[in-house]
């Protein structure tokens, strides 16, 4: 479990970076494939108020993230490597009708893939679709939540979308928290 101190820095961070990252792609073009690389390392000291009780805490991130937008923006590839997976990556879905992969490199020596997805705003209609193995198999529906297991070595597929069968919204900011044990 996440604890409500970190989770509530973590998401101030969310917003600082979804905000500086909306920022960025609407000051691109709109070609048919565009290719961004986004490399931050930062530090941010945060304080609660005066009058509780909580130390000082530090938040490092270091990330590298590809970001590919094809199919006239239909479809948004994120790619990360094993050893640079980030805490959590914002990506912002522009239209109703987009896709998004996150590609995972290199998966070895690990047993799970976890990963979970935030989509705040009301009545949000996003889930884990469908996972790719490295041999090409495909594997899904799922939700909001993964815990797979990562039996074989190389890349992995996260694809994220509508659900069909549901209401709502695909449109807006969404959060992927991602990690491998």
């Amino acid at each position: 479990m996440i604890k409500s101190t970190g989770y509530k820095l973590s998401m101030a961070w969310v917003l600082i970076i979804s905000l500086g990252a909306a920022a960025l792609l609407g000051c691109q073009g709109q070609d048919e494939n565009r290719r961004e690389s986004s490399v931050q390392d930062s530090s941010a000291t945060a304080k609660r108020p005066s009058g509780t009780s909580f130390s000082e805490t530090r938040t490092h991130v270091h990330q590298e993230l590809q970001i590919i937008r094809s199919h006239n923006d239909s479809l948004i590839e994120v790619t990360v490597k094993q050893g640079s997976i980030p805490d959590s990556m914002v990506l912002n879905l522009d239209y109703n009708y987009q896709r998004l992969h996150v590609k995972v490199l290199n998966v070895k020596g690990k047993d799970s893939l976890i990963a979970n997805l935030h989509a705040p705003g009301n009545q949000r209609n996003l889930r884990f679709n469908q996972i790719q193995l490295p041999d090409g198999t495909l594997d899904g529906p799922f939700g909001r939540e993964l815990h797979y297991r990562a039996r074989l070595d190389g890349d992995y597929t996260l694809m994220l979308g509508k659900d069909n069968m549901a209401d709502g919204i695909l449109k807006g900011p969404v959060v992927i928290y991602l990690k491998l044990q």
